[in-house]
């Protein structure tokens, strides 16, 4: 898993905005890691928790060529958590709230305040039940995005890690009602997703503006038990994705959708709990697409696998394959990540990870663009009390770009990083 996500990057020579007082006085709820644990007993729990954190990133601006290549900067991220949750006779919720502030010494425009909340709720009555969890993701950073001048444009898939810095808000809210019998289930699905990227944009050769987009979906499935811990489903998801037009000129995949869905959810043999989903999805696009777009049929899959060998091992595996418009507006790409993890009990105060991940976007046409970013982390923590965890690691990218002569979507990328973590109650 990629442990240590920091980057930054060099601006057009338009500094930043200063930072908005309003989003300084933001209240909100959110974890940055694990959520708070929820107390057995009825009842409310607070929670409170420091991270402080160094890290050092070789290449912040993921450029091998051009005016951004050659780039590393030392960071300091401090991170304070607070939490609550609440447990009663039908149900338990929890919601809590961490800013990061991070602070770049070679690149200060690069410096942002992330204020995040994560919120979740269950409860059940009786046959029936739902499921609610969602969350605000706040950025406080540059107001300026960056210029590639490098042959290709931006980094591999869009260079994402620098975009999220930039000021934005993100929203995604999942909901699901339930129903269950001693052999059928039926549940009804809600989605929502909006990223609107607040950074300004510019007609500047090279400059990276970004398109908001935001999609809702519903849908419904059916389910029969395999066994007490695992049920099979059968169903549909039904949804729109709205892209904006940059500049109000630009080409945009505004589109409705419907997949067809078989997935399987639970323990599926011993020590081994899987989540999965799969099937076709249909797009019907509106009318700014770019020319020469030619709409298809995709394939859609959500995979993730766990496996426990022992009481000192978790292996996690992945697979999601998706369509989505880009977040640089002018395309729509089908993304597949997969990863793979590994976690280690080393003994009673030490923990080891292994992460694998690829991540592919591969553009439609006319866009030609197909890029594949690889990436291995290691992590070692230590728990110094209950209380106190440090924690070391390294991270290394390499991004690659499957066009022939364009350089600048190629890059390599090391980070390394150690924080320490206090819980504070």
């Amino acid at each position: 898993m990629n442990l240590f996500k920091s980057d930054h990057s060099k601006l057009s020579g338009v500094r930043t905005q200063p930072r908005r007082a309003a989003l300084l006085g933001f209240a909100a709820l959110a974890a940055l890691g694990s959520r708070p644990s929820i107390a057995a007993e009825a009842g409310w729990q607070t929670t409170g928790a420091l991270t402080v954190r160094g890290s050092y990133d070789g290449n912040v601006f993921l450029q091998e060529s051009g005016a951004l290549s050659g780039r590393d900067s030392l960071i300091t991220t401090i991170c304070p958590e607070f939490g609550a949750s609440f447990v009663g006779r039908g149900g338990k919720g929890f919601a809590a709230y961490a800013p990061e502030v991070a602070w770049y010494r070679d690149e200060r425009e690069e410096d942002f305040v992330a204020h995040r909340l994560h919120h979740a709720a269950d409860g059940v009555l009786g046959t029936y039940s739902f499921a609610f969890n969602g969350s605000l993701t706040v950025m406080d950073g540059p107001g300026e995005s960056v210029v590639y001048d490098g042959v290709g444009g931006a980094p591999a898939v869009g260079g994402f890690s620098t975009r999220d810095r930039r000021d934005a808000t993100v929203v995604r809210e999942h909901l699901v009602f339930a129903r269950r019998g001693e052999t059928w289930v039926g549940r009804a699905v809600f989605g929502y997703y909006d990223h609107d990227f607040r950074s300004n944009k510019r007609a500047l050769p090279g400059y990276q503006n970004h398109a908001d987009r935001e999609d809702r979906s519903w849908g419904a499935d059916l389910g029969r038990r395999l066994s007490d811990r695992s049920t099979s489903y059968v169903g549909f998801r039904s949804g729109s994705w709205r892209h904006e037009r940059l500049f109000g000129t630009g080409p945009a995949y505004d589109h409705d959708y419907v997949r067809a869905l078989v997935s399987i959810e639970g323990d599926v043999a011993p020590k081994v709990k899987l989540t999965a989903a799969t099937g076709p999805t249909w797009h019907d696009y509106g009318p700014h697409t770019a020319q020469g777009f030619r709409a298809r049929t995709t394939w859609y899959m959500d995979i993730k696998g766990t496996y426990a060998p022992t009481s000192a091992d978790a292996l996690v595996i992945s697979v999601k394959q998706f369509l989505q418009p880009s977040g640089s507006g002018g395309g729509i790409s089908e993304d597949t990540i997969a990863t793979i993890d590994w976690t280690h009990v080393l003994s009673k105060r030490w923990v080891a990870t292994i992460g694998l991940r690829a991540y592919w976007c591969d553009f439609e046409s006319p866009v030609v663009r197909s890029d594949l970013i690889k990436s291995l982390s290691l992590g070692l923590r230590r728990s110094l009390s209950e209380r106190v965890k440090v924690e070391a690691g390294i991270t290394w990218d390499d991004g690659d770009s499957r066009v022939r002569l364009t350089p600048a979507r190629e890059f390599q990328r090391f980070i390394g990083s150690v924080s320490m973590r206090t819980e504070l109650w």
